[in-house]
Parts: structure tokens; sequence; C-alpha cells
């Protein structure tokens, strides 16, 4: 079985814009109850999410370092193979692997290759994902802004973990359900 040792994935040049859940303001300007929204970027959101999923959004360019033989499929997707290579000799030199029967591509046992693809796609993201998007965001929010300028408590007097509130947000926010089914590559039709 082929496995993938390694993975460098590039940062996209951009994400997609989502509108984050509109809030009300006053006109004094205070913005709501809670005195001032605090400013999430947009990017920090999409690369949590994107750290639970196997589908991108927004191009960038991964390398992945792979040994073994078998059949081996790229762990991210949409992901267009750009260069093969396998290491001989004291370098990397191009190589032609075929085609596997599951839609992978085949490699040899004790071999090491270095696959390089451009991975992600600039289509409009899917409303689960949007929508994961958006609670993960207002989630996000609504932590820095309730404990603005305060450090993440560990239990103590009955405090509560600032911590575990901000480490579960996938799971607390209700996106990690709405992410269930881009876990993995080829799972769902984008």
């Amino acid at each position: 079985m082929a496995t993938t040792l390694k993975q460098q994935e590039a940062i996209p040049a951009s994400y997609p814009a989502v509108t984050p859940y509109e809030h009300w303001s006053d006109p004094s300007g205070l913005n709501g109850s809670f005195g001032h929204i605090e400013n999430i970027e947009p990017g920090v959101i999409w690369q949590r999410m994107e750290s639970w999923i196997a589908y991108r959004w927004g191009e960038r360019a991964v390398t992945w370092t792979v040994e073994g033989g078998g059949e081996w499929q790229a762990p991210l997707y949409p992901a267009t193979i750009t260069t093969f290579e396998i290491w001989e000799n004291d370098a990397w030199a191009e190589v032609s692997l075929t085609a596997g029967p599951y839609g992978g591509l085949c490699t040899t046992e004790g071999e090491t290759y270095r696959i390089t693809a451009t991975v992600g796609t600039s289509d409009d993201p899917p409303a689960a994902i949007v929508e994961a998007w958006r609670r993960l965001h207002e989630y996000s929010r609504g932590i820095a802004e309730q404990f603005h300028d305060e450090f993440a408590d560990i239990e103590s007097h009955g405090r509560t973990r600032i911590a575990a509130f901000a480490a579960k947000a996938i799971s607390l926010s209700g996106a990690a359900d709405l992410l269930k089914p881009y876990r993995r590559p080829g799972n769902v039709a984008i």
C-alpha cells in the first residue's frame, strides 16, 4: 500500500468571499449588546475548516512525498497533478505513473515519489460549506468578543475553560455536521 509520508500545502492567493451573518447595530456606534464586534480574519476561518475536510476552495500548490507500492490517491480534492518524480541516484527524476483501477496512481514497492499538484477550485462553494463558514465565523467572533483581552482560563474556582470553547469551535458551532460529507476526497460531487 502506498503511503503519504509528507504533505506540503501552500496557502491560496485568495479564499472565496462569504458574507458573515448580519448583526444589529445601534446609532450610538456600540454595534449591538457586546459594545464592539470583533473582526475575525476570513482566511483564519477557511484554514480552520480546511483542517477538517479534504476539499479545497481557492487554488494552491501541494507537494506529497509518497512511499511504497500499490495504488495512491491524492488526499485532497480536486487535484490536478502536474509532476511525478522518483528518488533515484540521490536526486529527483521525472517518471510516468500508470492509472490504478480505483482512480489513483500505481506506485512500486521500495520507491519514494514526489507528486506535485494544483489543488482546489475557484468555483463558488456549495451552500453547506458557506453555512459552515458562517457558523464557525460567528462562533469565533463570539468567543473573541466575550473574552476580549483575557487569557484562556484553565478551570479555576468554578470558571469556565475558555481554551476548550475555542478548541471545540468546529463542533460547538455546528459547522462539523455540515462539513462531514467533505472529509474524504470524492465523497461528494462539487
